[in-house]
């Protein structure tokens, strides 16, 4: 999810997420500490929880007693008591107790909210990097019944403070917070426009955000890393029971004590799978999981897949025909960076009894791997396989199409064995060479009209070149590593939702 924080005009709309204003970066944490808790008429406490609101306008006591404190209440029941997430730390009384801070104000909310952690580890010891944290809530554009999805996105963000303050990376903290959103609040549909922004760039690196400039060079504005809630999500339901454990488990992984970058978010993936421990495995099989989304969900995949807008489904770099695929020589336009994928579908008409064969040879340095599915012409659930390969080993795969209506195969960057988040993520390119093999053949060159087809909706913009959009990103990004954002940005301000 995400909040916006820009300077123009603000209307009640359709939120984002965002989070981060020039002022709050600017300002040392200590400064932070002492000065920008803001302003209030008055508080209430919780009876439930270690929790207190403040409010900035005495005549919001009310709804604050109604709305906001039971929609934290409820966030600190499910992510604490029944997830299993530890309670964040006190604050050695700033806001006037030991209780948890949330601010109803419209202090540098423009909007939305955003979530503040400061100071250095404050539990020695437990393996975690601690810090206390405190909330702002927009008291003018927050709709009742959308507090819940407000409060516990940014109640996640106060318990990633919790485990690892210091990981900077902006993925992991707002895909995880914004998954977690759907599963406190599972009646919310918030999160599903945002899904646009992370699916439409398929090959762009899982670990990117909306203020990378790989991202930026294909739509500014992106909400790339709350579109990437579908991660958040795919890790829940693929390695867990949705339940908020396997994103807990993650967290718990990537943590580290001294407040350095290791193990990272990458390395937190690989401990996910005992049969296949490595991120580049887990991010092979979301490239499987990412082609069910929309129209295009098979039902065995994301439970709420088949609700998804249209524009979540996958794009692809060509749309093929059984009568131009044999022998079709693809080079992307859009190569995919180091875990990011290419995809391709294949309409299978009438249907055939023959095999794909792919035949990948990647640029060196990394691994390559193939994903694929192909839909039956009756409905149902879709045959799927993936292959992985290290550096520099051939890839090939053969995909039975018998019995299919269409197919969809991704050539997979899995990144360099022991791929580390530092520095500039590379894109690489790859050829990869598709025939026909066995059975007899079948009829072709018929469009499929169960399924419409989708071409990339970003186009094919050159590297460099940045797409027309009317917003205007303003502030900061939540975190850094691999965007334009400090690290430093991280331990000031996570954010929900910007209003448009």
């Amino acid at each position: 999810m995400h909040v916006l924080l820009f300077a123009a005009s603000l209307v009640p709309a359709e939120a984002g997420v965002r989070c981060l204003t020039p002022a709050h970066r600017a300002d040392p944490p200590e400064a932070l500490r002492a000065a920008r808790r803001p302003a209030e008429a008055g508080y209430v406490d919780s009876e439930r929880y270690p929790i207190r609101v403040h409010y900035r306008q005495a005549a919001d006591e009310q709804r604050v007693i109604d709305v906001v404190l039971p929609a934290f209440e409820t966030s600190w029941e499910i992510e604490v008591e029944q997830m299993g997430w530890p309670a964040p730390p006190p604050d050695d009384g700033v806001g006037g107790s030991d209780a948890y801070d949330v601010y109803f104000t419209n202090e540098d909310t423009y909007g939305g909210a955003w979530t503040w952690g400061f100071g250095p580890d404050v539990t020695p010891g437990d393996n975690w990097y601690s810090v206390p944290s405190y909330i702002a809530m927009d008291d003018r554009w927050i709709p009742d019944d959308q507090m819940l999805v407000f409060a516990c996105h940014e109640f996640n963000h106060a318990l990633q403070y919790t485990i690892d303050a210091r990981e900077r990376r902006v993925f992991p903290w707002e895909s995880t917070a914004e998954a977690m959103t759907d599963l406190v609040d599972d009646a919310s549909d918030l999160y599903m426009p945002e899904l646009r922004d992370f699916q439409e760039l398929p090959f762009a690196s899982l670990v990117f955000d909306g203020y990378a400039s790989e991202v930026e060079a294909y739509r500014r504005n992106s909400f790339y890393e709350y579109g990437g809630s579908i991660f958040g999500t795919f890790l829940e339901e693929r390695y867990g029971n949705k339940d908020g454990t396997t994103l807990l488990a993650v967290w718990d992984a990537l943590a580290d004590p001294s407040g350095s970058d290791e193990p990272d978010y990458l390395d937190a993936l690989g401990t996910l799978d005992g049969d296949a421990p490595s991120a580049a495995e887990v991010y092979l099989e979301f490239a499987v999981w990412r082609m069910f989304a929309g129209v295009d969900d098979d039902g065995a995949h994301f439970e709420e897949g088949a609700l998804w807008p249209e524009n979540a489904r996958v794009p692809y770099e060509a749309d093929l025909t059984l009568a131009d695929v044999d022998g079709y020589v693809a080079e992307p336009v859009d190569a995919p960076y180091d875990l990011g994928t290419s995809y391709y579908r294949l309409d299978l008409g009438d249907g055939t009894d023959q095999a794909l064969q792919v035949d990948v040879a990647g640029e060196a340095g990394a691994q390559w791997g193939l994903a694929w599915a192909v839909w039956p012409a009756g409905g149902g659930p879709a045959t799927v396989g993936k292959v992985l390969v290290g550096d520099g080993e051939a890839l090939s795969a053969e995909i039975p199409l018998a019995g299919g209506s269409w197919a969809q195969v991704g050539v997979v960057n899995a990144g360099p064995v022991g791929m580390e988040l530092e520095g500039t993520i590379p894109r690489r390119t790859f050829t990869a060479t598709f025939g026909l093999v066995g059975g007899t053949g079948g009829t072709s060159g018929t469009t499929d009209t169960t399924v419409p087809p989708y071409s990339d909706p970003t186009g094919t913009v050159p590297d460099g070149v940045v797409s027309a959009d009317p917003d205007e990103k303003g502030g900061c990004g939540c975190s850094s590593g691999g965007s334009s954002v400090g690290w430093l940005g991280l331990l000031g301000v996570l954010a929900i939702r910007r209003r448009r």
